[in-house]
């Protein structure tokens, strides 16, 4: 903050001559003052004390005596800030330093301000402006103390993410393993699931993080998330319960030697599910042959062409066909069901299936081999749309 200038006492001057003059001398009583009420000073090299202290006092007198307070000019204090917060000082202890060093000053003022013809409401001003340099130095320790807290966070953030990718993708040796798990809080004799999502910007990765580190903790464990390539990873005690429309994919219970494979399956199961339009939380066992549609690019392209070519024309008819035998194979070949899902009646089905049938080769209800074709090609291209 930069206070307005007010008109200055001629007299003013004169007294940052004073306060100035026996600077070392009152050097000796602030650095004595301060290593008596702040034990934290008695660990500081004296000669770091007492440079800090001039500096700081002739800090003090300038903007006091001037009357203005201009917080663009507290750079060299907020480079003490920094430095003191290198040498483990305490923020609380660098402000309370600067209270104790202007209540000095002043009280060396108001001895001498009668000498000097300084009035009271003069002096008055002096303590004001004293008291706003004081606020304003302590608005710069708290920015800098927010600065670091920061960057401390993405220092531990960062050592998070690099712990999970290693112990996710199984590149840690097993005894490094257990001993940096201590440090996150993670036991290496307890059980844990691997979990992955895929969250939609800031806000959802903040919204599933939220629900997971809630739902997913135990009374003595707690989930370890981290965001590593846009994808929520973590390691949770307990499977968690996540917010309606949200997806999370988790592997089976593991020690933590075993979760890079038990990651592995919950990736797949997060592929599969997505692509499938499942929500919640799924798991590999759940989704089947799912995640088989997903694989073998080159062979699927392969079939298609043999079986499905004549399927792809833009024929209205055809698409209701294809839609009709895939939800058929996804009711476990019940007509009734089919049926009833698809709003037609039984006859329908069995029509639309003699048609699949005709267009593609493929016989579902006579060859097993084609009916494994039939729902491999059919459930990638329902992913696909």
């Amino acid at each position: 903050m930069t206070a307005s200038p007010e008109p200055a006492h001629p007299a003013l001057p004169n007294l940052a001559d004073a306060l100035l003059t026996h600077l070392d001398e009152r050097t000796d009583a602030v650095v004595s003052l301060l290593r008596r009420e702040i034990p934290e000073y008695d660990v500081l090299p004296e000669e770091d004390v007492r440079g800090a202290t001039v500096a700081l006092m002739r800090d003090v007198i300038t903007h006091v005596v001037s009357l203005q307070v201009d917080a663009s000019r507290l750079e060299p204090l907020a480079d003490l800030a920094r430095r003191r917060a290198e040498q483990g000082f305490p923020f609380g202890a660098l402000t309370r330093s600067i209270q104790l060093a202007a209540r000095y000053l002043l009280h060396e003022a108001d001895a001498i301000a009668a000498d000097l013809h300084l009035d009271a409401a003069t002096m008055l001003r002096v303590h004001d402006f004293a008291w706003q340099f004081v606020t304003d130095a302590t608005g710069v320790i708290a920015e800098i103390q927010r600065e670091i807290a920061v960057d401390a966070g993405l220092r531990e953030s960062g050592r998070r993410a690099d712990f999970l990718r290693a112990a996710l993708h199984g590149t840690l040796a097993s005894a490094r393993l257990a001993t940096e798990a201590r440090l996150f809080g993670l036991d290496p004799a307890v059980r844990y699931h691997p979990l992955r999502a895929h969250p939609d910007g800031a806000r959802d990765e903040e919204r599933l993080s939220v629900a997971i580190r809630r739902t997913g903790s135990t009374t003595h464990h707690r989930p370890m998330l981290a965001v590593l390539e846009d994808d929520l990873v973590g390691l949770v005690p307990q499977v968690p319960a996540l917010p309606d429309g949200a997806l999370a994919a988790v592997g089976p219970a593991v020690y933590l030697r075993d979760v890079a494979d038990a990651f592995r399956s919950a990736s797949v199961a997060l592929d599969a599910a997505a692509a499938f339009g499942r929500t919640g939380v799924v798991t590999l066992d759940q989704l089947g042959p799912l995640p088989l549609a997903l694989m073998a690019d080159e062979l699927a392209i392969a079939v298609e062409q043999q079986h499905f070519r004549y399927l792809d024309s833009d024929n209205e008819a055809n698409r209701e066909i294809e839609q009709t035998v895939w939800t058929l194979l996804e009711c476990d070949q019940n007509v009734d069901v089919a049926a009833e899902k698809l709003h037609v009646h039984r006859n329908t089905v069995r029509y639309r299936l003699g048609r699949f049938r005709e267009i593609t080769g493929l016989d579902i209800r006579a060859s097993t081999h084609d009916l494994v074709l039939a729902w491999w090609s059919l459930a990638r291209r329902a992913a696909h749309r």
